[in-house]
């Protein structure tokens, strides 16, 4: 029983979100704060179609 409360407390102390959405300084610039690739400004290799039925 103690093993199974360690571990849920681990997991409710790891497992946290936002309530009220990311952090402001997250979409300041929208792109993410860690990424090193540059944004890509070419056409999509997708296309869509919509059915009409």
């Amino acid at each position: 029983m103690q093993r199974l409360l360690i571990l849920l407390a681990l997991v409710l102390v790891c497992c946290h979100g936002y309530a009220l959405g990311p952090p402001i300084e997250a979409c300041v610039e929208m792109f993410p704060l860690d990424h090193v690739a540059d944004a890509r400004n070419d056409s999509s290799p997708f296309t869509m179609t919509i059915n009409a039925t």
